[in-house]
């Protein structure tokens, strides 16, 4: 990847080089391909909608975390 076409970002705590654009749906497909609905992400500790995973960009420094959703009572 050319330096200049990427940004690092956290994901889960850990340091990932992404492409400059990328967005939260692009860089979970590459991370977990087979994902399920049962996960939510969040942007700087901001949860994103699923409908809006295609739309909302990462940049440099973003911290991005996917956690399984978990029901119990």
């Amino acid at each position: 990847m050319n330096p200049n076409t990427k940004v690092t970002i956290l994901f889960n705590g850990q340091p990932l080089d992404v492409a400059v654009g990328d967005s939260v749906e692009r860089v979970i497909e590459r991370i977990a391909p087979h994902l399920n609905q049962g996960y939510v992400a969040a942007v700087n500790n901001i949860i994103v909608p699923r409908s809006e995973w295609s739309a909302h960009l990462v940049h440099q420094d973003d911290a991005l975390s996917l956690f399984q959703v978990v029901a119990g009572g």
